[in-house]
């Protein structure tokens, strides 16, 4: 690292920070368009619970994949080739399902769409780095995390401008494409002058990381989260239209607020956290309260229903942003290690965490009992606050023992 170079706030930090967003955003955006119309989807493709969930979730697998090795080629070839490559390859898999009612073929295809994902997870970090100012970067981290929701939110929430899912998901793949062109016309790896992060020499760096035991604890905490976030997005719109009588859209509203929330939680409370300075105590009562709200959600209807789904997506949130914030301030992790550690991280968040565990463990043990659901994502809760006990306090004012 060049010690004459002077970091320089440059506006166009915020349309990198877009770009890196999108990954997100439209990948999430295409995939949980199909919740809504499940009915009809699962019909036309004569699929079992289990195997829609697998097809909604099955590009969690490919973004685990490069999630860990998209960073060490990225080291070699630059983050925006590999993000502009990886973005056309999930914008050939959306679009070219539109040509086929094969549930083998429409899951390896859905597979491909993580790959804009997988990509983007595997340079947030060296994107973010080098546009942002260190005092900034928790707050681009927090906007990145929100991708996800926002993605799904959207998703759920605007169905109705739909005539089908056939058409959803060609407005959705067009959406990857322009993607993938907004990076190849406007991306950039760094600020001119900066200097270039060193290439991590991966085999060596994860052995460190996977003997560290606090590591564990909070990539597990991830990992909970995100299994929460998309086993209840991805089942609770079916769980209301067949449980609760309603239309696709309608419970596509009502799905979307979970993530609405949780969106706006995982910007603004970060804040509030700085703020206290003590990550530990929310990360423990947050989710003890989310279980108790997700314990209480089937009990209610219409309007009480819809506020008690935003408030359990607003203290769930905490999970990803905080555990991930944790990382780096792991003394035997920091910022040497950070790269391998987020890059083990996804592998085990997505992999495990939004495909193997929704798919064949908690999908088929809900079944068409719905209610169950929610008692699946209070546990969840619980966990994470299990994490949050067993890790050592490390905001800006942890008490010094």
């Amino acid at each position: 690292m060049s010690e004459n170079y002077v970091f320089k706030k440059s506006p166009y930090r915020f349309l990198m920070l877009s770009l890196v967003c999108l990954s997100s955003i439209s990948v999430n955006y295409t995939q949980f368009q199909l919740t809504v119309f499940s009915g009809p989807f699962m019909q036309d493709f004569a699929l079992s619970t289990t195997q829609y969930s697998a097809v909604i979730l099955s590009y969690t697998i490919t973004a685990g994949i490069f999630g860990i090795f998209g960073g060490a080629l990225a080291d070699r070839y630059g983050s925006r080739k590999i993000i502009v490559v990886l973005a056309f390859v999930s914008a050939f898999g959306a679009l070219m399902r539109l040509f086929t009612h094969d549930f083998i073929l429409f899951f390896v295809l859905s597979m491909l769409v993580g790959a804009f994902l997988g990509g983007g997870t595997a340079i947030s970090g060296k994107i973010i780095g080098a546009w942002f100012p260190r005092k900034e970067m928790n707050v681009a981290f927090g906007v990145y995390c929100a991708g996800a929701a926002l993605g799904i939110f959207v998703a759920q929430s605007t169905s109705f401008v739909y005539s089908g899912y056939v058409q959803a998901l060609s407005v959705s793949g067009s959406i990857i494409l322009i993607s993938a062109f907004g990076w190849l016309i406007f991306g950039r790896n760094a600020p001119k002058n900066a200097p270039a992060f060193p290439g991590q020499p991966l085999l060596k760096y994860v052995k460190h990381v996977v003997r560290v035991k606090n590591f564990w604890l909070a990539a597990i905490g991830v990992m909970l989260f995100m299994c929460l976030i998309y086993t209840v997005s991805s089942t609770m719109p079916v769980a209301f239209i067949q449980g609760k009588g309603m239309i696709g859209p309608q419970a596509g509203l009502y799905s979307s607020l979970l993530n609405l929330f949780s969106l706006l939680g995982s910007v603004f409370i970060p804040f509030i956290q700085m703020r206290i300075g003590k990550m530990r105590p929310m990360l423990i009562w947050m989710n003890i309260i989310a279980a108790a709200l997700f314990l209480l959600i089937w009990r209610f209807d219409g309007s009480s229903l819809m506020v008690m789904i935003s408030l359990a997506g607003l203290f769930s949130c905490v999970g990803a942003p905080f555990f991930m914030a944790m990382l780096p301030r792991f003394p035997e992790i920091g910022t040497e290690y950070l790269g391998s550690a987020n890059g083990i991280t996804a592998l085990i968040q997505y992999d495990i965490g939004c495909f193997l565990l929704p798919t064949f463990v908690l999908v088929p043990i809900i079944g068409s009992n719905y209610r169950i659901l929610f008692y699946v994502c209070a546990l969840l809760c619980v966990l994470m606050a299990l994490c949050a006990v067993l890790l050592p306090e490390v905001g800006e004012k942890a008490a010094k023992t």
